[in-house]
């Protein structure tokens, strides 16, 4: 059934034309209604060629049920968890980060980010529902908001003049909409047609989005090159010699450069280096990890009313930003810190304790003991840790595995002091694939 492969973890997506289409989203947005009964919605769109239909299925829902909307056009997934806090809701149709023949919907409402666990469970119970129109429909409204969101966000940008150039890519897709704010000659703009085209993927960390970039960043003579993906919540950042900064140093980096955040609680996910854990809790950060994932990332940051955060994903969290995350304050913090006439590439140079770092997926027909035998492979680890799959912590290693929700993989994220030693240890939990 449709509804049992388009509900995630975090939102909703599926492929267009077979598990997305209109009459999916005119239902989606009866579930909504039946379950938290809106009276006033805020909706945005990415720059994808099927967004708009599907925008106007939900409105169409809404309205027809006494739901008053406001449909702001395109605009990134930040736009609208800023927006959703004068509504009652806040619904963007994107598929992020995924391929363009993609498409779906993430929900906000008071202030928290809907997953599995805070309401779209709710919502796929309803998701069948029928339910009698309203003689009175409700008013759409079709107005750009961005002005709104645009006044907030300028207070971030740096007052200082920066002297390097800067490439900023979009991706021709939502991330777009920042150029209004930053217009200086030193800020290099490419990929910013908001026709929709297939040139460049929603994914900003795909090979190939990276090898362009890093050819566009050398033609044009810029200092740094910086990428958005779909919805313009996750950001990829290329440094002055041309490396694909992680995006964990990038969270350290922002963090070693904010003072006044000093002994203030940070979030990350299970998957950060200890490289940057270390640097964060000697300069005197409290750090809490955290499930992978943006709901759980978002929790986190509330419930410990953390000063920022970050996923090894390329999602940066702000309590500035009532703890969600926000790609554009993030470059607003790195244009600061090259203002000041410091550069990525030295300040990343402390996170790099490990001379190896590996990712591979690992297929398994049973997860559950493919952990179990992890650990009698790997026995007497300093630490243990249980969160998102297992951890194992050593003198001169360390690795996670964490179990796919949607795949026969386990996913391991490996450190290394050195890199014979990490090629060997994964060389040794290779030989455990299919078992």
């Amino acid at each position: 059934m449709i509804m049992n492969t388009i509900f995630g973890k975090y939102d909703i997506r599926g492929r267009y034309g077979r598990e997305i289409n209109k009459n999916v989203f005119y239902k989606l947005g009866l579930a909504i209604i039946a379950s938290y009964h809106p009276s006033r919605i805020v909706i945005g769109h990415d720059n994808r060629p099927h967004s708009k239909e599907l925008v106007r299925a939900i409105i169409s829902a809404m309205s027809n049920h006494g739901v008053r909307v406001y449909n702001t056009g395109m605009i990134t997934t930040p736009g609208i968890y800023y927006l959703s806090q004068r509504f009652d809701m806040g619904l963007m149709v994107t598929a992020s980060h995924l391929p363009l023949n993609m498409n779906g919907l993430k929900i906000v409402r008071n202030g928290e980010a809907i997953g599995i666990d805070t309401g779209l469970e709710k919502i796929k119970k309803f998701f069948n529902t029928e339910l009698r129109k309203k003689e009175e429909r409700g008013v759409i409204t079709n107005k750009d908001l961005k002005p709104l969101y645009y006044r907030y966000l300028s207070r971030f940008i740096p007052k200082r003049k920066i002297d390097q150039k800067i490439l900023i890519d979009p991706g021709n897709n939502s991330g777009v909409i920042y150029k209004t704010l930053l217009k200086n000659r030193n800020y290099i703009w490419i990929n910013t047609s908001i026709r929709y085209n297939k040139k460049r993927d929603p994914n900003p960390f795909k090979r190939g989005v990276i090898s362009n970039l890093k050819r566009e960043k050398k033609m044009r003579n810029c200092s740094i090159a910086l990428a958005f993906d779909g919805d313009a919540d996750r950001l990829m950042v290329i440094d002055e010699e041309s490396r694909l900064l992680p995006p964990d140093f990038v969270g350290g980096i922002i963090a070693m450069n904010n003072k006044q955040w000093r002994n203030e609680k940070i979030i990350v996910d299970v998957r950060t280096s200890q490289g940057v854990i270390e640097e964060l809790k000697n300069y005197g950060y409290h750090v809490i990890i955290s499930r992978c994932g943006h709901t759980f990332v978002n929790e986190a940051m509330r419930k410990h009313k953390a000063v920022f955060g970050f996923e090894t994903s390329g999602h940066y969290y702000f309590r500035s930003f009532k703890y969600f995350d926000n790609a554009f304050i993030a470059i607003t913090k790195i244009l600061n810190i090259l203002s000041k006439g410091r550069d990525l590439k030295r300040e990343s140079e402390r996170f790099r304790y490990y001379g190896f770092i590996g990712e591979v997926n690992i297929e398994t027909r049973n997860k559950e003991r493919f952990l179990y035998m992890l650990k009698k492979i790997f026995p007497n680890p300093k630490k243990e840790l249980y969160i998102d799959g297992l951890s194992l912590y050593f003198n001169d290693y360390w690795f996670n595995a964490r179990p796919s929700n949607t795949e026969p993989v386990v996913r391991i994220r490996l450190e290394a002091k050195t890199r014979e030693l990490g090629e060997m240890i994964l060389r040794e939990i290779k030989k455990m694939k299919n078992k």
